[in-house]
């Protein structure tokens, strides 16, 4: 696989909401499958998600703010301040990505006028995701091999080792969100809306997609230069040690 052309694709959500004192915002850590909202207090929330994707070269593709809305609304995109041009809007019924969305931003970034067909010209690109419906569905994998796109589906229960988003990049994505929240409440902003959420977004990305944590996501993960035996004996240690807490859990601690 060369580097330039092995990318990842993954989604991390995020609670905007507003408070008469303080946040609520913070990271919902698996926006699929009944991730934690983490709340101060009850307040006026609603769910947003990002789309990313990344390449193995150090670069990011362009991402997907996806609002949980039926219609877009006029009033949310009048008059923002430098909302840059790489970002894409998509809106969903629960705010996650559905198989629509993603086929917008698969062909956004992998169709014949995106930026990583010219760098790819005639070579193959290797796209890896999860199991999650939105990519793992006939239309998302023919548009794929239509245009010189190899899927890969990494296997359940194994992103945390095997998607480089998971290894090295949505961590700081977390934590450099938290402090743009941090500053903002410290500037005596009330809150975060589809208005303003795509600024603190992409303040957060240029602090975590850094060309260094993207080549460590590849790395740490034994994608680039490819190694399985390396993660399945990580995948094993871990089943043991889960097998051994089973075992204590049932049987009682030895001395």
């Amino acid at each position: 696989m060369l580097p330039e052309n092995t990318y990842n694709l993954d989604e991390i959500g995020f609670v905007m909401g507003f408070l008469a004192s303080e946040k609520v915002i913070d990271i919902v850590e698996n926006p699929r499958s009944n991730g934690k909202l983490f709340v101060n207090q009850p307040g006026n929330w609603k769910l947003a998600t990002v789309l990313e994707g990344i390449c193995a070269d150090g670069s990011a593709l362009d991402p997907m703010i996806i609002y949980k809305a039926k219609d877009f609304r006029q009033e949310w995109f009048t008059n923002l301040p430098g909302v840059p041009n790489n970002i894409i809007f998509g809106r969903s019924p629960n705010g996650w990505t559905d198989e629509k969305i993603a086929g917008y931003w698969l062909e956004k970034n992998f169709g014949p006028e995106s930026s990583s067909t010219a760098k790819a010209g005639i070579c193959n690109r290797i796209l890896l995701f999860d199991g999650h419906n939105s990519h793992v569905n006939i239309n998302f994998l023919q548009y794929c091999i239509d245009n010189r796109v190899i899927p890969i589906c990494l296997p359940p229960h194994t992103s945390h080792r095997l998607q480089p988003l998971d290894v090295s990049v949505f961590s700081p994505y977390k934590h450099a969100y938290r402090m743009e929240l941090q500053q903002g409440f410290e500037n005596h902003e009330v809150g975060v809306s589809k208005r303003n959420f795509y600024e603190i977004v992409s303040n957060a990305r240029l602090k975590a997609l850094t060309s260094e944590n993207i080549r460590s996501g590849f790395w740490s993960s034994e994608m680039i230069p490819s190694d399985g035996e390396t993660i399945l004996q990580q995948l094993r240690d871990e089943q043991a040690a889960r097998e051994r807490a089973k075992h204590i859990s049932k049987n009682g601690s030895c001395v």
